[in-house]
């Protein structure tokens, strides 16, 4: 080892004593997210918060739940998978309610169908979102996806909103992408005159630790396959 990558070595060791006097590395993790990954995501999360608040509430979710709550939630899918995309449901359900959101419950019939989340609809940023599961073993893969994109769409139209959300949970080892926007955190896809936002919240784990982690095969699905859909979908 080299003098340069010993002092490097050297400089983590100390940067992580100062964090924390816990010799467990997820200790050591946890106060590092709190203390300057969470401020980062903060304010990322605070310009998106100007345009949109629904959308800040569910990059905050996302953020929350990868890094503190993905064991226990890809738990409680894998004890019960039939009725897997439901309780993951009811966890967005609780921590939009704990953030402020009295009535996200409520999945009225429209002519396309119900969906799963439906709330601040006089508003002027409402929410009318869509849940799918990401897992090819389970057979829950690309088409899928695009059939969430294309319920997301027709629940905008329904109720005559601009704007859409598909929320995904990613519970396979690949690592589900898009064609990103330019210049934009956010994965968005234009259907006539609505936007679709697509979130995706990244669930699987096996257990191993960080540097046992190999790094996941990609999962690309391209905006022209989102987009080539037929009606009866």
């Amino acid at each position: 080892m080299n003098l340069f990558a010993k002092n490097e070595l050297s400089s983590l060791s100390s940067l992580f004593m100062h964090i924390s006097s816990s010799r467990k590395i997820e200790d050591r993790c946890r106060i590092i997210a709190e203390q300057y990954f969470y401020p980062l995501y903060e304010y990322i999360y605070e310009r998106i918060e100007d345009s949109s608040t629904i959308l800040y509430l569910l990059l905050r979710y996302t953020f929350r739940t990868e890094w503190f709550h993905k064991n226990r939630l890809f738990t409680l899918y894998e004890s019960d998978t039939k009725r897997g995309e439901d309780n993951l449901t009811l966890d967005l359900q609780e921590y939009l309610h704990n953030h402020g959101m009295d009535y996200p419950f409520s999945t009225p019939h429209s002519s396309s169908g119900r969906s799963d989340l439906v709330a601040l609809l006089e508003t002027n940023d409402p929410m009318v979102l869509d849940v799918k599961l990401f897992n090819l073993d389970k057979g829950y893969d690309k088409a899928y996806i695009r059939k969430g994109l294309v319920q997301a769409y027709r629940y905008a139209l329904d109720y005559g909103k601009p704007t859409g959300y598909l929320l995904i949970y990613n519970l396979d080892k690949r690592n589900l992408s898009f064609e990103m926007n330019e210049n934009s955190h956010v994965k968005t896809v234009k259907m006539g005159n609505k936007e679709i936002y697509i979130i995706v919240v990244n669930l699987f784990t096996d257990g191993k630790s960080a540097s046992e982690i190999k790094k996941p095969l990609p999962y690309i699905i391209e905006d022209k396959y989102l987009l080539n859909f037929q009606e009866e979908e």
